[in-house]
């Protein structure tokens, strides 16, 4: 499927009396159809654990799970958590928890760089 293809899918998603398509809503569409505009490197998904951690009792939302951040004792410990439970992160309703729970590899190779950063 190439971005041609999208079009007439997203054409009528519009038709549906939604015609102001939000950019969050547009990308649950790319990824529900299977289109990944960007890959993450694994430097990127290690920080973006870092900043959950750090999020924890701030009230503000999670790119990862709740569950996992809640319970995570490392950002090391919350990419485990991840792999570990990447079924549930999959079923997510957000578009930036789908595209970290998405890719197993760029899960595991963050993971390394995470114990590598803890081992320092």
């Amino acid at each position: 499927m190439n971005g041609d293809d999208l079009l007439p899918i997203l054409a009528d998603e519009t038709s549906k009396g939604d015609a102001d398509l939000t950019p969050g809503r547009e990308r649950l569409l790319l990824f529900e159809h299977g289109t990944r505009p960007w890959k993450l490197p694994p430097s990127a998904v290690l920080n973006t654990a870092r900043n959950d951690l750090r999020k924890r009792g701030s009230g503000r939302p999670f790119a990862f799970l709740r569950k996992h951040v809640r319970s995570a004792k490392s950002p090391a410990d919350l990419l485990r958590r991840a792999l570990h439970d990447r079924g549930t992160g999959l079923t997510a309703p957000r578009v930036e928890t789908l595209t970290l729970y998405g890719d197993e590899q760029t899960l595991r190779h963050a993971l390394k760089l995470a114990n590598e950063s803890e081992q320092e």
